[in-house]
């Protein structure tokens, strides 16, 4: 008798076009939470504000992605969150040529040194970025398991290892090798490189050679001067060596004026830098630089006995600094007092004297052009001989807009203030305060000065407008009265 038994039933396999689908939405969730928007807020505002970025996409976003199939949300987003302030601070450090350490150092500065309406805005702008991309992973990532789940960790990762051994390459394009950055990377490497932890604890030291300056052009000039002049260093912030003739021309075209030429010797130069503005103070002031580059400024170990303002001071000079930003520096107002300044007149005390706030850049600062209208005033005020510093601040990129109303250079000087907006903020500012340093050094109540102008490093311009101003070199004004 034949069975009657049923044949057990076959189980149907999802169609194919149904997995491709599946697989489809995947990838472009992943896309989408994990290379998309953590760097958006990055590409958006590196171009607008000049923000340096190691590369287009974070592979650590990329990697929180596939753990994001193991982990709780939660977990994830935490994580995402201490990257991004990560990747914040790295670009800090890109964009400035500084280090992480300095980066790190510098946070305790920043009531006192950024606007408070800035401050609050940055912070506001940071917390909606992490919240949004939290809120977008938690509802949009993609959810997977069990076999294919494994399938897709297998391929990401296979991917991502390609991607980045390939664009580490040695022979990798410009375009591929700059494609990926990992923030924590970067850190990490930073912590042993830069002695982190040493670092933070006050106990690594780096060591300088000797550096060639303007200031020492200057000092050698003051036996030509005659008896017991004062003397002047200004550095002025992100004023680099133009490749241009046209806009190098025009920024030295106040120091070429006919009251300049009746009362000063004009001698103009280049110098060479080595990194950011600390190392540029280091620079003048010192006369060194460090044995690494990329140092600490933090982390200095110098013979400051030898600093300029220090052997003026045991010559009978009475040492002054001017600088809005003072209390930035490592260290804060007693960085100065270090290479013998025995005054610095900071934010507070310059805002005494009825002088306004301009916040042009990043950091809160007193208008640079009212500063050195004062210069003839403070030197008169203080016991001669006298040795001034003074720091401007308003150049500190990003420029912001809108720009003080009487900044009315023509950007149409040169093809890099014509074709960039940062490089024409910059421009309009720059000229400005060099204008302002030239009047006060004409002025009919300045004190008999050997002065001497010169720029602490090239503006650093996030894009290629960087690619108009020398790498290496900074020019220099030195003004000894005939």
């Amino acid at each position: 008798m034949p069975s009657t038994a049923k044949a057990p039933a076959r189980t149907h396999e999802p169609p194919r076009t149904g997995r491709s689908s599946a697989r489809g939405r995947f990838f472009f969730q992943y896309c989408f939470c994990f290379a998309l928007l953590p760097n958006l807020p990055f590409w958006i505002l590196g171009a607008k504000e000049g923000i340096g970025v190691a590369g287009w996409f974070s592979l650590d976003a990329l990697v929180l992605g596939i753990l994001s199939l193991y982990f709780k949300p939660v977990w994830v987003v935490g994580a995402f969150a201490l990257d991004f302030l990560i990747d914040v601070a790295d670009a800090i450090r890109i964009s400035y040529n500084t280090t992480f350490t300095d980066v790190v150092l510098s946070f305790r500065y920043l009531r006192t040194a950024i606007a408070r309406s800035e401050l609050i805005g940055i912070g506001l702008l940071i917390f909606a970025v992490i919240a949004a991309i939290g809120v977008a992973w938690l509802r949009s990532r993609p959810k997977i398991a069990g076999a294919e789940r494994r399938g897709a960790t297998l391929l990401l990762l296979l991917l991502l290892a390609t991607w980045t051994a390939t664009a580490r390459a040695h022979v990798a394009p410009v375009l591929l090798a700059s494609s990926w950055r990992s923030p924590a990377s970067d850190l990490a490497r930073a912590w042993v490189r830069e002695q982190m932890w040493a670092m933070l604890r006050g106990r690594a030291a780096s060591l300088v050679l000797p550096s060639e300056s303007a200031a020492s052009a200057a000092a050698l000039s003051m036996t030509d001067a005659g008896a017991h002049p004062d003397f002047v260093i200004v550095l002025v912030e992100s004023w680099g060596e133009a490749n241009e003739p046209e806009l190098r021309n025009a920024l030295l075209q106040p120091f070429l004026a006919r009251e300049i030429a009746l009362r000063y010797r004009v001698r103009e130069g280049t110098v060479p830098f080595f990194g950011p503005t600390g190392a540029g103070i280091l620079r003048e002031l010192c006369g060194v630089r460090t044995a690494v580059f990329g140092t600490p400024m933090a982390a200095v170990a110098a013979d400051f006995t030898q600093c300029l303002p220090m052997r003026l001071q045991r010559q009978g000079f009475s040492t002054l600094a001017v600088d809005s930003a003072a209390s930035f520096w490592p260290g804060g107002r007693n960085w100065y007092s270090q290479f013998g300044v025995q005054r610095v007149m900071g934010f507070n005390d310059l805002r005494t004297l009825g002088l306004a706030t301009v916040v042009a850049g990043p950091f809160r600062g007193v208008d640079d052009a009212q500063v050195a209208a004062q210069l003839p005033e403070i030197l008169a005020a203080a016991r001669q001989p006298a040795f001034l510093y003074f720091l401007t601040v308003n150049a500190h990129l990003p420029v912001h807009f809108p720009l003080p109303s009487d900044s009315t250079a023509n950007c149409s000087i040169a093809a890099v203030t014509r074709q960039s907006q940062q490089a024409c903020g910059w421009f309009k500012i720059e000229s400005r305060t060099l204008a302002s340093i030239a009047q006060a050094a004409s002025a009919p109540n300045m004190p008999k000065s050997v002065m001497v102008v010169v720029g602490d490093h090239e503006p650093p311009f996030a894009d290629s407008a960087r690619r108009a101003f020398s790498q290496d070199a900074v020019p220099y004004v030195l003004l000894v009265p005939r």
